[in-house]
């Protein structure tokens, strides 16, 4: 479940389950797998791949923002008291 996550270095974990049900929809007669199964799972692998960068890169943003604030609060603080 977590494969994927930790092979592309992800922070986040990749709800495996959410896309074997988007796949699960192209299963051909009796459950078989089918081209359009294994492709649409790729697809939808990419994707969730691709959101989940962009998101850890806002996060790593986010926490150089916060980072950067939490140092300037501090310059401000010590000013005010010397």
């Amino acid at each position: 479940m977590f494969a994927l996550s930790r092979y592309f270095l992800l922070s986040f974990e990749i709800p495996f389950n959410q896309i074997q049900k988007i796949t699960a929809r192209s299963s051909g007669p009796g459950g078989q797998k089918t081209s359009s199964q294994i492709s649409n799972y790729k697809i939808c692998a990419d994707k969730l791949k691709h959101i989940l960068e962009e998101a850890e890169i806002k996060k790593y943003k986010d926490n150089l923002i916060n980072q950067k604030k939490k140092r300037q609060q501090r310059k401000f603080n010590k000013r005010d008291y010397d």
